[in-house]
């Protein structure tokens, strides 16, 4: 394995409990949640609004793998949430710089 060079900064992964609380946190304000193109077509497509993402954002746990954004400081990952019937919604989101969510995609769980 190849070793960092001296003038990279290593990013360890976050803890899921403390990125999905600081996603909680950062989701209580909807004017810091940005949604791209794909991800409004997504709920468009499946019938998924955008309170619905924000519940999810606000109340859900992280499912599946953190991973580095493109840019240093950004986290990818999976929220899931239980929607208000028995169906479960997962929105993938990129936590910028503990500031900011971009929602890539939403999705229903148990398509």
């Amino acid at each position: 394995m190849a070793e960092p060079k001296k003038s990279q900064i290593v990013q360890f992964l976050p803890k899921p409990s403390a990125l999905a609380a600081m996603i909680r946190q950062i989701a209580q304000d909807s004017g810091r949640v940005g949604f791209g193109d794909h991800s409004v077509e997504r709920m468009e497509e499946r019938g998924i609004t955008r309170l619905d993402a924000l519940r999810v954002l606000r109340f859900g746990t992280i499912h599946g793998s953190i991973e580095q954004g493109r840019s240093e400081g950004e986290w990818k990952c999976k929220m899931v949430h239980k929607s208000q019937g028995s169906r479960e919604i997962g929105v993938v989101t990129i936590v910028i710089k503990s500031q900011r969510l971009f929602v890539k995609t939403i999705e229903w769980e148990d398509r």
